[in-house]
């Protein structure tokens, strides 16, 4: 992503209200913390058929 596509992203992300800032920062987190429990498992899944 150019540096002039992050900029319109960001002020458009800085020209929401609050809340719904904090909602999209809340259901990303979400979402990577998801898939990182995924790997984990497939990982530890890999390990103790060793």
């Amino acid at each position: 992503m150019n540096a002039s596509v992050k900029t319109q992203v960001e002020k458009a992300f800085l020209s929401l209200p609050r809340e719904e800032r904090e909602a999209i920062i809340s259901h990303g987190t979400a979402l990577r913390l998801s898939n990182l429990r995924k790997r984990l498992f497939l990982a530890e899944s890999k390990v103790r058929h060793l």
